[in-house]
Order: structure tokens, then C-alpha cells, then sequence
């Protein structure tokens, strides 16, 4: 399967009218791929799947090696996780020289490879879930998928720094979407009863756009990204099967600035 440029991708795969955030276009899941020339953020999901792998539908279409660097740091983290980073740069070694991942080459730099369109550049986060413990609470998972989070849209702000190529992070919905009476209890701010509400990181993600929508956006983990650097996050959203896209710059512009923002800058999007 041949790979895309953005424009032509985005047209079938992404939500291009307002409309299209009640019924985006689907694309079935046997198709799905990334454009060429895209950086592909990976988050894993716990201990059981910190490392992509390689036979995932999503490289399909990348025939060159693919360029990933591993985050093993997090940013002004929060619940007191204590670092353990024993072993952990043994274990990447190793990981990269299994055989099957050998098509994941150790990147070097990112001024190196942002020339090649063939060349997918991963970011992978999962090893964050190795590298630190948190203690015992009923916050621990909140805090473990909050930090892990915050260093996603970190790093991402400085690779757009570097690189306008697009940027993905595929995220999965969840089984039930959380009602608005629900998202508000959510940007109260965690409580027992926000952590009841939203107990898996495909809801929590959903709460850290929805603050990034509202009037507390600075909040929200999305809030290290500009408006201008929103422009080339892409959402990949996977369920039953299918799959479409949600551009963040395309979002931003259906959104109403706040009094505030207005103010500090008079072109901030003022429609809805």
C-alpha cells in the first residue's frame, strides 16, 4: 500500500466540517496507515506494552528503517514517582537488537532524518511506565497516565519546534462516551469521584482535550502546544474496527476564545 501526502490523507481520513465531529468520516481498519512523512507519538499501555510492534498495521506502507528515540524522563511530575531507571538502557539495547525490531533504528537526531518523507519517525513513551513507581494510592494510575501525558505534549511542542511534519498519536475511545455533566465534574480537578468516572487513559485523554477546549485551557497537558503548533497534531481515533482523524488546528478553529485570550491576542479564534 503506497503512502499518501497529508493533504490527500486528511481529505479521506479527517474531520474536515463541524459536522463531522457527530458522524467523521470511518475508514475501516484494514486501511489504516499514516501519510508519509509523519511522526507517530507511542504510548503503550502499561507494563504489558511499553515497545510497538513492528508488524502493526499503522507502519504499513514504510519500507526504510524507522527512526525511534525512547522518553524515559518525565516533565514536573506529579504524585511523588520515584525514579528506577535500573536496567532500562540494557533493556532498549536489547530491544533494539531483537531481530523483528531491527527495522527500528535508534534515532540519532531528528535534523538527520526530517528531509527523508520515506523515513517514519516514532517517539515512543512507553518505558515511562518501567522507569518510575508511584506509591499506593487511588490516584496512582491517574498520576502514572497524567505525567506520561505531559511528556507526550512536551517533547511534541519541541519536535514541531524543529520539524513542521505532521504528528499523530492514536488514541483509543472509549466504550462509552463521558456525558458533559460528567466532563465538568473532570475539570473540577481529581477528586474520588473524577477518578471514578474516569478510570482508564482513553477517558482521561478525552478530558485533557476537553480542557483544552474550554475557558481553563492552560490546565490541560495540550496547553504545551501553540495554536500555530496545533495546526500539525493529528488525533488517529480507533474503534470497532475503524478509524479517522482529528486535526487539532482544524479543532481550534471551531472554538471560542475567552474574553482573556482575545485581549492578549486580538486574532485568537473568536467562532465557534
Amino acid at each position: 500500500m503506497s503512502l499518501s501526502y497529508y493533504d490527500q490523507y486528511f481529505r479521506i481520513t479527517g474531520v474536515r466540517l463541524f459536522s463531522h465531529l457527530t458522524t467523521p468520516p470511518l475508514v475501516s481498519s484494514d486501511k489504516l496507515q499514516l501519510p508519509r512523512g509523519a511522526v507517530l507519538h507511542y504510548t503503550g499501555q502499561g507494563q504489558v506494552d511499553m515497545v510497538p510492534n513492528p508488524d502493526d498495521p499503522i507502519f504499513t506502507g514504510y519500507t526504510r528503517p524507522i527512526a525511534m528515540d525512547h522518553i524515559v524522563l518525565l516533565k514536573e511530575p506529579e504524585g511523588r514517582p520515584v525514579h528506577v531507571p535500573g536496567g532500562l538502557a540494557q533493556e532498549i539495547k536489547d530491544y533494539h537488537a531483537s531481530g523483528r525490531n531491527r527495522r527500528f533504528r535508534r534515532l540519532q537526531s531528528l535534523e538527520s532524518v526530517i528531509r527523508d518523507e520515506m523515513t517514519l519517525v516514532v517517539y515512543n513513551y512507553g518505558y515511562l511506565s518501567k522507569a518510575y513507581k508511584y506509591p499506593r494510592s487511588m490516584y496512582s494510575s491517574y498520576y502514572a497516565f497524567i505525567n506520561k501525558n505531559r511528556a507526550l505534549w512536551s517533547n511534541m511542542a519541541e519536535v514541531i519546534e524543529v520539524s513542521k511534519r505532521p504528528q499523530f498519536v492514536r488514541c483509543q475511545l472509549p466504550k462509552l462516551l463521558p456525558s458533559l455533566s460528567e466532563m465538568g465534574i473532570g475539570e473540577r480537578g481529581v477528586s474520588q469521584n473524577m477518578i471514578n468516572l474516569f478510570d482508564s487513559s482513553e477517558s482521561l485523554m478525552l478530558l485533557e482535550v476537553w480542557k483544552w477546549l474550554g475557558k481553563n485551557r492552560a490546565e490541560s497537558n495540550l496547553a504545551a502546544i501553540t495554536a500555530e503548533q496545533a495546526e500539525s497534531v493529528n488525533l488517529l481515533f480507533v474503534e470497532s474496527g475503524r478509524w479517522f482523524v482529528l486535526n487539532l488546528g482544524v479543532l481550534n478553529s471551531w472554538r471560542k476564545a475567552t474574553d482573556e485570550e482575545l485581549k492578549a491576542d486580538p486574532k485568537a479564534t473568536s467562532c465557534v
